[in-house]
């Protein structure tokens, strides 16, 4: 078998892994949409949970050696990471409805910096689309930095349905990938065979 056949026998044989993070996804994407607010909160849990953990461990790393960077990074990061994840925590209403809007208020700045940037390319010679994409672009922002609470309350019904959508194509991708795996076996149990 050559390196180009092993190549893709490899990607091949990792259908199951792929359709498995398209259900994941696609059940995730039915929560977004049927409950966000629940959703949200036990998904701001998980977040928390993970940021305590990680932060945890990359103090203890400072202490194994298995660090690369300055302890000093590391003790910065983990504190970061445990006082980040205490307050999710305890506070998980909280921080469902204020990662939102942050992301909200974030897009919004990015939309009217893209904005700007656009309208400014579009002025000198770039043209009339990129003129317009930048219009578009600044009218966005705007909308989104003054209304990020109702913004942020339709983003888990956006996300449901983005994360619906993938979580289907994944699950298709998954079954053309296992195809190739099947006929690769088939060869390799036949070649055994002769």
């Amino acid at each position: 078998m050559d390196v180009v056949e092993q190549d893709s026998y490899e990607r091949a044989s990792d259908w199951g892994l792929v359709l498995l993070q398209g259900i994941a996804a696609f059940i995730l994407g039915i929560f977004l949409i049927s409950a966000p607010a629940a959703t949200l909160i036990v998904l701001a849990t998980f977040i928390g949970a993970y940021w305590l953990i990680a932060g945890i461990l990359s103090i203890v790393r400072i202490f194994t050696g298995t660090n690369k960077a300055h302890w000093v990074w590391a003790l910065f990061a983990g504190t970061i990471g445990i006082l980040a994840g205490l307050i999710v925590l305890r506070h998980p209403l909280y921080s469902a409805i204020l990662g939102p809007a942050v992301l909200i208020a974030v897009l919004g700045v990015m939309g009217l910096i893209m904005g700007a940037i656009n309208l400014v390319r579009g002025l000198t010679g770039d043209g009339a689309g990129t003129f317009f994409i930048g219009v578009f672009d600044a009218i966005l922002g705007l909308i989104l930095l003054g209304s990020p609470v109702v913004a942020a309350t339709f983003l888990p019904i956006v996300a449901g349905t983005l994360a619906l959508i993938g979580g289907a194509t994944m699950i298709i991708v998954s079954f053309t990938l296992r195809e190739p795996s099947k006929r690769q076996e088939t060869r390799e149990q036949e070649k055994r065979a002769a």
